[in-house]
Order: C-alpha cells, then sequence, then structure tokens
C-alpha cells in the first residue's frame, strides 16, 4: 500500500493509485460514517448563524463544497483572485464548472506589482509563500466577511496538510476584530478525501491535476507556485513548470519585464 501521510506524498501517481484501490484504505461503510458525521457538524455549527464559504477550486475545496450541500446549508461562495496573475484556463475551468452564486474577489496584483516584488516570482521561503497567501486568501476572506456580516467563513483547511486549525480541540479559528474561520474537514485525510472523490464522481479541475505537481502544488497565481527550486537545471525549476503549462504566459512575463523569464525564453527552444 502506498500512504498518503504528507502532502508531499501526494504526487499524481500516488493518487490516482489510491483511487484505484480505495477499498484497501477506506472502506464505504467508513466513507459513509465520516460523511454523516461531518454533515451533521455542518449543520449543528451553521444552525442560527450566517455562513459562507471560499471556494478554491481545488480538490479540499470541492469536497467543502460537496458537504455543504449534502448538509442543506445556504452559504454562499467565493473565490480569492488576482486580477493578472492567474492560469487562463484555469479560469475558464471556473467559469464553467462554479457553484452557483460564485462571487469574485480580486487582489490588486499584476505584472506591475510582479515586477517590483521579483522575490515573489516563485517563493523560495515559507515566509514569503505565506505573504501570497495572506495578500491573496486571507486578505479575500477578511473582506468578504466584513462587507457581509459573516458569522463564520468555512474554508477546506485538514491538518494533515499542516494547516493550524484553531485552538486545540477546535475547528474554529476566532480573529480578534476580523473573520472567524472554520473548517469542518480539518480531521479529513488525505485518503478520506480520494474516497469521497470516486463515491461521488467529483470532479477536479484538469487545468491544475493534470499539469506538473498539480496535486503538491494546488490552486493559485502561476507566480505563487509552491516547491519550486531556484536552480534552472532543477525539474521543478519555477519557470520550467509554468512553460509545460502554458507558455503564453512566459512569453508575456518576458515581455512585461518580470525577471527570470526573458533569460528563460532564451535557453528554451521555441
Amino acid at each position: 500500500m502506498i500512504e498518503l501521510k504528507r502532502k508531499t506524498d501526494l504526487t499524481r501517481d500516488s493518487w490516482l493509485h489510491v483511487h484505484d484501490h480505495i477499498d484497501e484504505y477506506v472502506t464505504t461503510p467508513e466513507l459513509e460514517a465520516l460523511i454523516d458525521r461531518t454533515v451533521d457538524h455542518i449543520r449543528t455549527t451553521a444552525r442560527g448563524k450566517f455562513v459562507a464559504y471560499g471556494w478554491s477550486g481545488g480538490k479540499d475545496a470541492i469536497t467543502l463544497q460537496w458537504l455543504m450541500e449534502q448538509a442543506g446549508v445556504d452559504a454562499p461562495p467565493f473565490i480569492a483572485l488576482t486580477r493578472e496573475l492567474e492560469y487562463p484556463a484555469f479560469i475558464q475551468w471556473v467559469r464553467d464548472n462554479a457553484p452557483d452564486g460564485l462571487e469574485y474577489m480580486y487582489a490588486p496584483l499584476g505584472w506591475k506589482w510582479l515586477r517590483a516584488h521579483p522575490n515573489m516570482v516563485f517563493p523560495q521561503t515559507s515566509r514569503l509563500a505565506s505573504d501570497w497567501m495572506f495578500r491573496v486568501q486571507r486578505t479575500a476572506i477578511e473582506t468578504y466577511s466584513a462587507n457581509n456580516g459573516c458569522d463564520l467563513v468555512a474554508v477546506g483547511k485538514r491538518t494533515q496538510d499542516g494547516n493550524w486549525v484553531g485552538p486545540k480541540g477546535s475547528n474554529i479559528s476566532h480573529k480578534k476584530g476580523g473573520a472567524s474561520t472554520w473548517s469542518p474537514i480539518a480531521d479529513w485525510r488525505h485518503v478520506d478525501v480520494v474516497a469521497l472523490q470516486r463515491y461521488a464522481g467529483l470532479v477536479y479541475p484538469p487545468t491544475v491535476y493534470d499539469t506538473p505537481r498539480g496535486y503538491e502544488v494546488g490552486t493559485g497565481p502561476w507566480p505563487a507556485r509552491s516547491g519550486t527550486s531556484s536552480d534552472p537545471t532543477a525539474p521543478n525549476y519555477g519557470w520550467n513548470e509554468v512553460w509545460a503549462i502554458d507558455p503564453e504566459i512566459v512569453r508575456q512575463a518576458a515581455a512585461e519585464g518580470i525577471p527570470g523569464a526573458s533569460e528563460y525564453l532564451e535557453r528554451t527552444p521555441q
């Protein structure tokens, strides 16, 4: 059996292996019990509150969406994006597959901002990766919650991904003077998410998960791509990966004067 213990274990091959042999990892009665428990938790926690949820188009967000719908909770969804730094194919997939009523929240980050912050291109430290998260996802959560008076904003964070979801024994994080986030699937394992995908026939965006390291990286702006190498000869060199996904992004980055893009094109056969 392949073990999915850490996010770094989530390669496309390992995910598909677990998907094809799911009964070795999670039985249908086990999954149904987990679904029932989570749905009951969602209904109980949301009762009498105005709840919204963040939807990224990623596997955990799609899991959360399905469970919220099963719970019958009328929670409006929203998505956090940048103005100019998304994969065009992913944006089209979102438009074609978004949950009803999805609200688009845009961080004011584009080519001009990226030129002024070259260290944010393929972040090489956890601090810079967190800065992307704050500028895009967290800002959207705070803004949406403040604008709509949310009691809770549900998100698809899970502890097996290394996410902090709240004080010990809780999956709700209260921010003084800010949004309170709630992680209904905090205790779901990677294999549980795989099992639900197969059980419910959930469709993930191929524009994310059929790309290099798609399961490890997930959704997000292309320059925020995590786990990249600063070594141009490495397989996971950021420009290599983006070129494999959408060469036009690299060409536009070069035209916009983003450091590294022109140099990459000079070395890459066109």
